[in-house]
């Protein structure tokens, strides 16, 4: 039985095999090494998918391309400058991939780990202490990725013209486990459904499916009117299983 990672991962490739857009992008950005750096203008070639999320496990950079991938509230796994709370002094702007030789030693039962040998190491050039660099509330301090904020603009834009230009063309967004309680997800989801449905004159050229054992329906009025949402009552790898098999069979 293949997990839901090796599911998505199985069906971006199908896809890659069969179609790709390119648009172009004046600022690119990498890690190399243990910072991410920003380099010169170049093409980035628009798969016809993209991983917009908000999870900060970083588990989906196991599967997928790092230009793929969207992570809205940052991971666990890339860290940056503090800053110093006391003072008014922005952070330093780099990111830093966590060394893969740091391990946490954490407490089961109590799920707390010592990090006091660890987060001496782990400092910015500045002498401050590295964090992680993940989106906290009231985080006036965050570092945004904005490199991959404009590589999913980018795509989304070119998905649009897409689908204009091709009215045969199809569009799904499929939506998995998202809550209600931060919903950045759930808006940015009904947002480019809705928006691609007037874009494209009203042809039903965009579904949303929504997988949730909670909270599987929305109140978005374009969406419901026009049908545009198949709601999945059940949790993700069991829902990814059973459309795998159903995608298996018609293929």
């Amino acid at each position: 039985m293949m997990g839901r990672y090796h599911i998505l991962k199985k069906w971006s490739e199908r896809l890659r095999a069969k179609k790709s857009l390119s648009v172009k992008t004046d600022q690119t950005g990498a890690i190399e090494g243990q910072t991410m750096k920003k380099s010169s203008s170049e093409a980035i070639i628009c798969k016809p998918f993209f991983i917009y999320t908000s999870n900060v496990d970083a588990h989906f950079h196991r599967m997928f391309d790092e230009t793929d991938i969207y992570e809205i509230h940052g991971n666990v796994e890339t860290w940056q400058c503090s800053g110093n709370a006391r003072s008014s002094r922005n952070v330093c702007p780099q990111l830093h991939a966590l060394p893969k030789s740091i391990q946490f030693d954490i407490n089961r039962e109590t799920m707390l780990a010592d990090i006091t040998d660890i987060t001496d190491r782990l400092q910015c050039g500045c002498q401050q202490r590295l964090r992680p660099n993940v989106l906290m509330f009231h985080d006036h301090q965050w570092i945004p990725n904005h490199l991959a904020e404009k590589n999913y603009i980018q795509w989304e834009a070119a998905v649009e013209e897409h689908l204009k230009a091709n009215p045969m063309s199809r569009f799904v967004i499929v939506e998995i486990g998202c809550g209600t309680r931060i919903p950045s997800v759930r808006k940015e989801s009904e947002v480019v459904v809705s928006d691609i449905f007037l874009k494209c004159e009203k042809r039903r050229q965009v579904q949303l499916v929504r997988i949730n054992p909670e909270f599987p329906n929305s109140d978005n009025a374009i969406i419901k009117e026009n049908d545009l949402l198949i709601s999945i009552q059940n949790n993700a790898c069991a829902s990814l299983q059973l459309i795998d098999e159903l995608i298996d069979a018609i293929n």
